[in-house]
């Protein structure tokens, strides 16, 4: 029975040959089966000995054998020269395991197989490799028992390590997908997709990370390796390729009936097809047909459309009701205007957005059109169509969440209007009301922003226990939905539960194959990082969602990408950058409808992150206080629990105790006790919050809660970290033996205040601010406040 590896060296017992073994390598052409051989021989802890078969065996049968024989020519082939190569190997093995390696074996003409196994000793390993479907000669393996290793191709992380690998940095999971499904994993034609790509710029970089952002390679050159990789189709399996390239997927029964079903089976063997849902035959590599076989003619296009509908009335085969109607329109025939609009309205109730556009187009109906649009996140289209019907929600919400518009029309409750409360500054928030069902744009915004409202508004445990069911269609509004129901998690203490979730949402999304989906869910795995305290860890999360956002993914999802982004720069020591990139955001959101409060957290998140933490103190408080106005109680209690943080204080404590209960998170009382516990230090109940921090999966926070009571653990703590410690903590030499006041104080003069501005600012005597700027100098050994920012750590 074979074995499958993926490329690469199979482990002890899996692939590498004993002592008198025989094991042969199979996979497609471009799979890595001489790179395994050549793993092989680097491992065998002996002589090795290599050749390899041709195409021209038939003119040199002799050929391979003679690799191994030194100063031997075709001609010598008797008896003497079988002895003299028998001694020249063991003179060269001497004494040590002897492996022979044969590539592409089923080239080796049976007159060289012959004389291999004549002149190698009994006892040695062979290694072989042929191609899927061949075989080595007989005389090559008789009286062997062989053992197979199929060399499988590369699932999608390898794929992605290797792409990485070829461009020197990584590539985000769409582009890596997108790789993978078009290469079927096989590493020759995934390192020709990934160079042509470069080449011919359609791979860019953005924030370090590699974007697919143009046209697939394409032209002879592609061709041919397709070829090589698959094997000259016959012109049955080519006709069985040209109708599901037509077709988007077929059921078995019906095409068995147009095409040669053996066909299809050696299609399925080559891996060129697959079963999909419902029994449907689909692409598995759409590239090959693209580029090998798919009809190039209009007319033979239009004939096998024609011939799909023939056959699916024949036979009454359960073709999806969609994709019928869109084999009928391709064939030419004349559908009726309202069999478009109820294929294009079933294709969104079914979450397929591009179906619903070809066919909403072919009806002439603006208004599904729109929809459609809509729900593929391409709102500058959207608001051309829409705008000249009467859809005043779905206009609403384009406008604001795809355009960043907040001017008419105007609407006063469902979606659009739960939207203009979160986003725009002044809106109150609208009590829930009933969404039409029927209109699937409408319920994915429903899904997604109430998602979004209860977790911001203090009511994640209540997004944990409803679970719902995630939006079909409208994939930025999908993938909001998803990493809100994250965050839930993270907010509810249950760290482990949202990193698996987080996987699977992002993995789904990749699938998918839509930025606007992908992006929120990267950022989201960032922050589950975040929360448990490696910044580190978090940044490769975070540069991929920087990659992925683009002018399609609307203003929350960028806004929420690059503060978040910012935060993680700040952290890992790039304070300016971070700062750099508040005032981009600071000036973009002066333009129009933005995240107000999530824009001040960020801010002040980088001031405490680049030293100014006693200020940053000051302005969490006050952020706390504007933020009960709007409801959203969740990012009050992180404000004030930053805050107690970052000065430990009883008065603000006791807010953020009140914010707690006004939130139903059974994880914020933890944060609440850590307060208390820092404000009365504590000691022994900051331990027992470092228990219960821990155990749930934060040991950041576990850190910053036995520091400066157990340094030893929160060592350790900071090391599962890798190594990040916040600015505030104790235990840091310098700045911390500060009093809070001098810190603040400090903080300003280094910005550049004078102390007549400090005096103003914090409501003390100009005299004051000296006498905290000299003891500050006192305690930092300084003569002036010309090196206050190297002292405390300030960027």
């Amino acid at each position: 029975m074979a074995r499958e590896v993926t490329a690469g060296l199979p482990g002890p017992g899996d692939g590498l040959p004993g002592p008198g073994d025989m094991v042969l390598v199979t996979g497609e052409p471009g799979a890595g089966k001489s790179a395994l051989l050549e793993d092989a021989g680097r491992h065998w802890d002996g002589a090795v000995f290599r050749t390899a078969g041709t195409a021209a065996s038939a003119a040199e049968p002799l050929a391979a054998a003679g690799v191994l024989l030194p100063g031997w020519s075709p001609a010598d082939a008797g008896a003497a020269a079988v002895r003299a190569g028998v001694g020249r190997i063991r003179e060269l093995a001497n004494g040590r395991p002897v492996l022979v390696v044969v590539d592409n074996a089923n080239h080796v003409a049976p007159e060289s197989a012959a004389l291999l196994r004549r002149v190698a000793p009994v006892r040695a390993a062979w290694l072989l490799a042929c191609p899927d479907g061949t075989e080595p000669p007989a005389r090559l393996t008789e009286g062997r028992q062989v053992r197979r290793v199929v060399v499988a191709p590369l699932g999608l992380e390898p794929a992605r390590r290797l792409a990485a690998g070829l461009l020197g940095g990584p590539v985000d999971g769409l582009t890596a997908h997108r790789i993978w499904r078009s290469s079927g994993g096989n590493p020759r034609l995934l390192t020709h997709l990934v160079l042509e790509g470069h080449a011919a710029g359609a791979l860019a970089e953005r924030a370090g990370v590699w974007r697919w952002t143009g046209a697939p390679p394409s032209g002879p050159g592609l061709r041919d390796l397709l070829l090589a990789v698959t094997g000259q189709l016959s012109e049955r399996e080519v006709t069985a390729l040209e109708y599901l390239a037509c077709a988007e997927g077929a059921p078995v029964g019906l095409l068995s009936g147009l095409v040669d079903p053996a066909a299809v089976d050696g299609l399925r063997r080559r891996r060129l097809v697959e079963f999909g849902a419902g029994s449907m035959i689909i692409l598995s590599r759409p590239l090959y047909a693209q580029a090998v076989c798919a009809p190039r003619s209009a007319l033979r296009r239009r004939r096998i459309h024609q011939e799909l509908v023939a056959a699916a009335t024949a036979t009454g085969s359960a073709v999806p009701a969609v994709l019928l109607t869109e084999w009928r329109v391709r064939a030419g025939e004349t559908v009726p205007a309202a069999t478009l609009a109820a294929a294009a309205r079933r294709a969104l109730a079914e979450g397929d957005a591009r179906a619903a556009e070809r066919l909403a187009r072919v009806a002439g109906d603006v208004a599904l059109l729109g929809r459609a649009l809509v729900a593929r996140d391409r709102p500058v289209e959207a608001e051309e169509a829409l705008r000249q019907t009467a859809c005043a929600q779905v206009r609403a919400l384009n406008r604001l969440w795809g355009l960043r518009r907040a001017e008419p029309p105007a609407v006063t409750a469902g979606p659009a209007a739960q939207a203009a409360a979160l986003f725009v500054p002044g809106v109150p928030a609208t009590a829930a009301t009933a969404v039409d069902s029927a209109d699937p744009v409408l319920a994915a915004a429903d899904a997604a922003l109430t998602t979004f409202r209860l977790v911001f508004a203090g009511a994640p445990e209540r997004v944990v226990r409803e679970n719902r069911e995630l939006p079909r269609l409208w994939p930025s509004m999908r993938g909001a939905a998803a990493a809100c129901r994250v965050h839930a998690l993270v907010l509810t203490g249950r760290m482990t539960a949202a990193r698996d979730t987080a996987r699977a949402y992002y993995e789904a999304a990749v699938a998918g194959g839509e930025p606007a989906e992908l992006a929120p869910l990267a950022l989201q795995r960032g922050v589950c990082e975040w929360w448990a305290g490696s910044p580190r860890r978090a940044m490769p999360f975070l540069r991929e969602a920087m990659a992925l956002v683009d002018d399609r993914v609307p203003f929350p999802i960028r806004a929420y990408v690059r503060s978040e982004y910012a935060v993680c720069l700040a952290a890992l020591g790039d304070g300016p950058q971070a700062y750099r990139l508040i005032a981009a955001l600071r000036t973009e959101q002066s333009a129009g409808p933005g995240l107000d409060g999530q824009l001040r957290t960020t801010e002040l998140q980088v001031m405490a992150l680049t030293g100014r933490y006693v200020h940053a103190a000051d302005l969490a408080v006050a952020l706390a206080a504007d933020l009960v106005a709007t409801g959203r109680d969740t990012e009050r209690v992180e404000a004030l629990y930053l805050a107690c943080r970052l000065r430990p204080s009883r008065a603000v404590a006791a807010g953020l105790a009140a914010a707690v209960d006004a939130a139903d998170s059974p994880f914020f009382p933890l944060l609440a006790r850590h307060a208390v516990a820092l404000a009365e230090g504590d000691g022994a109940e900051l331990i027992r919050c470092a228990d219960a921090f821990e155990r749930s999966g934060y040991p950041g926070l576990a850190a910053e809660a036995c520091a400066g009571v157990d340094e030893a653990r929160a060592r350790r703590l900071v090391d599962s970290c890798d190594g990040f410690r916040p600015a505030w903590l104790p235990g840091r030499s310098g700045p911390a033996t500060l009093t809070g006041r001098e810190r603040e104080v400090c903080e300003l003069a280094a910005a550049g205040l004078s102390n007549a501005s400090i005096s103003q600012r914090l409501g003390i005597s100009v005299r004051t601010v000296g006498n905290h700027l000299q003891r500050a100098y006192e305690k930092l050994h300084l003569t002036g406040r010309r090196d206050l920012g190297a002292a405390l750590g300030l960027s």
